[in-house]
């Protein structure tokens, strides 16, 4: 089971922050987290399953991130028909060329074929906004819209889910125009791991939980931390084959590891890009994207991520992108 936080934002004015939060609430029991599932509240609980804490939607340890930081750090959210004005948090995503968004596909498997004007909550992809709240700042698009199928145009990765596992969780979302305000993420060397060895301090970014108790409240302005790199024996220690739960087993080919105890992504943040930055220029490489994870800042349960430096995923993204 997954767990997602959906938090409710109003507008603000344009006098500063303004805004007010009109509600949160854990949504707990969720197999995925994609913005037009119809999602059912659970009480939540500080004695969730492990299974109810998979999928990680935060940032522990972190701090805010100040406006024009990490504008290619992407808010996926919905909109409620009847109210425009309020943006349903779902997850993060990541600007990797000016018409193409990239996510795990646990965040949109649920959209994929469906036809737009079915959609509950119709999908909103917002960039270089920090704060949830200053609805005037940055820009928001729409998952491009194919009318000759009436479909969005999101692809997952075709091995996605493969054995039942979470492999290969990563998908890609064409937008319905081009962001040519905002400098796109690289995509790392395919087979190479010189970003990813064990020790290594890389950034993940987003807008989930910053403490891992069911009950708590995300918070409304991006948040960031570094988190080091682990070695992929103590993922398969973690998370090991042996593991009667496929979705918490932990695959080499198609997944890394990163965070220590107190240092962690978490509800909210899955689909988020964990990314380092190119010193002296404005640009910076994707090394991951958040996937899923057993709690939040746990020792000896690092966040674990799809590995954008994999081969298959990366050909798979790089066809999209163009890089």
């Amino acid at each position: 089971m997954i767990k997602q936080n959906r938090i409710f934002m109003a507008p603000s004015s344009r006098q500063g922050v303004g805004g007010n939060l009109i509600a949160c609430a854990v949504i707990l029991g969720v197999l995925a987290l994609g913005p037009l599932q119809a999602y059912a509240a659970a009480p939540a609980s500080s004695t969730a399953s492990p299974q109810q804490q998979r999928v990680k939607p935060l940032i522990i340890g972190g701090s805010e991130v100040p406006q024009g930081r990490y504008p290619y750090v992407v808010e996926l959210a919905s909109q409620l028909r009847g109210s425009p004005a309020a943006l349903i948090h779902d997850c993060g995503a990541s600007l990797i060329s000016p018409s193409v968004v990239l996510t795990a596909a646990h965040c949109v498997e649920d959209m994929v074929g469906k036809e737009g004007k079915e959609s509950a909550d119709p999908l909103r992809l917002v960039f270089n906004r920090a704060d949830q709240r200053q609805r005037q700042l940055g820009e928001e698009r729409r998952p491009r819209y194919d009318s000759s199928n009436g479909e969005y145009q999101i692809i997952l990765h075709p091995r996605y889910r493969e054995g039942g596992t979470l492999a290969f969780d990563v998908a890609v979302i064409l937008l319905d125009k081009p962001v040519t305000s905002v400098q796109p993420l690289m995509l790392p060397s395919p087979g190479s791991d010189v970003l990813e060895r064990p020790g290594s301090l890389l950034t993940v970014a987003g807008w989930g939980n910053t403490f891992s108790d069911a009950g708590a409240s995300a918070p409304s302005v991006l948040q960031s931390v570094r988190v080091p790199v682990a070695a992929s024996w103590e993922c398969s220690f973690a998370y090991p084959m042996s593991n009667p739960d496929p979705e918490f087993r932990f695959l080499p080919g198609s997944m890394m590891c990163a965070g220590v105890r107190g240092l962690d992504s978490c509800q909210g943040d899955s689909g988020g890009p964990l990314f380092t930055e190119i010193p002296g220029t404005s640009m910076a490489v994707q090394v991951g994207v958040v996937s899923w994870g057993e709690g939040c800042g746990k020792a000896g349960k690092p966040g674990v991520y799809a590995k954008l430096s994999a081969p298959e995923i990366y050909e798979f993204v790089s066809q999209y992108s163009g890089q």
